[in-house]
């Protein structure tokens, strides 16, 4: 069984083309590096795979799950972390905690709890609803460190 197995991956934004039918095997126990020039799409590949970043069309599968059609069980299977900051400046504080927490399959109702205390343990609190892009360096850091 593969470990990860691409196959025919495209992602497009708009009419930029970033990933053309890009396909790629990786056994269970090797290891690979993914270089290129920057644009060649290696960030962009590794968050289709992380489940972060939906592919405009391509199959993915990690062990044999299909990273689409279950994408909770394969983000139990791997990590993943951003070269860049990851939250997202046109949303708000809240919401970019809210995403990721659901990205670990926390039900809604726990998600939201659990954004609001972290919120208030970063003493974000009164900034939750406000865009990340007001956010000074210092809270957008507390925020992505939560």
């Amino acid at each position: 069984m593969k470990a990860l197995n691409v196959c025919n991956l495209y992602k497009n934004y708009g009419n930029h083309e970033v990933l053309k039918g890009l396909s790629l095997s990786i056994d269970q126990g090797e290891m690979y590096a993914l270089m290129g020039p920057n644009g060649s799409g290696k960030s962009t590949l590794s968050s289709i795979i992380a489940c972060t970043t939906p592919p405009s069309k391509g199959k993915i599968e990690i062990f044999g799950l299909d990273i689409f059609k279950e994408p909770k069980k394969v983000k139990k299977l791997i990590g993943y972390v951003p070269q860049e900051k990851f939250t997202s400046p046109l949303m708000t504080g809240e919401e970019n905690l809210l995403y990721f927490i659901r990205l670990f399959g926390i039900p809604k109702k726990k998600a939201r709890t659990l954004t609001r205390d972290l919120l208030r343990q970063m003493g974000l609190s009164s900034d939750a609803k406000k865009r990340v892009a007001t956010y000074s360096g210092r809270m957008r850091k507390k925020l992505e460190n939560s």
